[in-house]
Formats: structure tokens, C-alpha cells, sequence
């Protein structure tokens, strides 16, 4: 009877680290995002507007990323009708490497944005301030946990 118990617990206990540690059961779920644009952007057809349509890196990807210029001169990169598979530590970068560049160098050399709030939908991140945006060449969902890139986006110079 103690074998089985034990073996009980012991199933139990890997079943809880699998569901605690990968989250499978993200994968099942969406996480829907609705931010309207900034309203100090400097202009839509402004020549200093960089975007890109994300595509798929080992997930299926679309939308679009959107660096955005305020009045202030800050920036913004905005994802628009972003539709991607969710994960359990999706992060957004802001990386130096080229949208068509091999996944791995999106995790060098890169700003992180944060966490993606969802994996739907429209949200604004601020890039911090003294980022030299002209050197990005891409936006990137990223999961670090893992380090596997979700979906890339080129943001080619103005």
C-alpha cells in the first residue's frame, strides 16, 4: 500500500511543477488588450513613424508594431491588432538584431519593454527614456523563461 501512496504523491508533485513551472494551460486561454493610440502622437504619416507586420517565429503571429513619436519626445511602440499564441512569460524587446535574422540574436542586445499584457488586441509600451531607437531594428514577444522567440516584426528606418 506505501508503494502506491508514495508513487501517488509522487505524480501529484510532477503534475504540479509541469502546470507551475511551463503553464500549459495558458495555451488554452486569451488575454484580449484594448489601449486607444496615444493622444500626443506627432502624426501617423509623420516621416519618423517605423512599423512592421509580425510574423510567426515559433508561434503564429500577426498585427502590427508601431514605434510612434509623442510631442513630448518620447516614443511608443504600439502593437495593433496583435493576434499571437499565449505563453507563460511572454515579454516584449525592442531588439538591434534584423527581423530576418535568426531568432537567437533577438534575446541580444535588446531592450525589454516588459511584459506582454495580452496576446490580442492593441497596447501602447513606453520605450524609456536616452534609448537611441535608431540603432532597433525589430519588435520581438520573447519568452525568456524558455528562450524561444514568439513572433518578430521589423521596424525598418524611416
Amino acid at each position: 500500500m506505501l508503494p502506491v501512496v508514495v508513487a501517488a504523491v509522487l505524480v501529484a508533485a510532477a503534475i504540479t511543477v509541469v502546470f507551475v513551472v511551463f503553464q500549459p494551460q495558458r495555451r488554452f486561454y486569451d488575454t484580449t488588450v484594448r489601449e486607444p493610440p496615444p493622444a500626443t502622437v506627432v502624426g501617423r504619416d509623420a516621416a519618423r513613424v517605423r512599423s512592421g507586420a509580425f510574423r510567426g517565429l515559433a508561434h503564429q503571429a500577426s498585427g502590427r508594431a508601431v514605434l510612434l513619436p509623442l510631442t513630448d519626445g518620447s516614443r511608443v511602440l504600439r502593437l495593433e491588432d496583435l493576434d499571437v499564441d499565449n505563453g507563460p512569460d511572454l515579454h516584449l524587446y525592442l531588439a538591434t538584431a534584423r527581423a530576418d535574422g535568426r531568432a537567437s540574436a533577438f534575446a541580444r542586445d535588446r531592450v525589454d519593454l516588459g511584459r506582454l499584457r495580452g496576446n490580442r488586441g492593441d497596447q501602447n509600451y513606453p520605450v524609456p527614456a536616452g534609448v537611441d531607437t535608431g540603432a532597433l531594428r525589430s519588435a520581438v514577444i520573447w519568452c525568456p523563461r524558455f528562450s524561444v522567440g514568439w513572433a518578430v516584426a521589423p521596424l525598418p528606418s524611416p
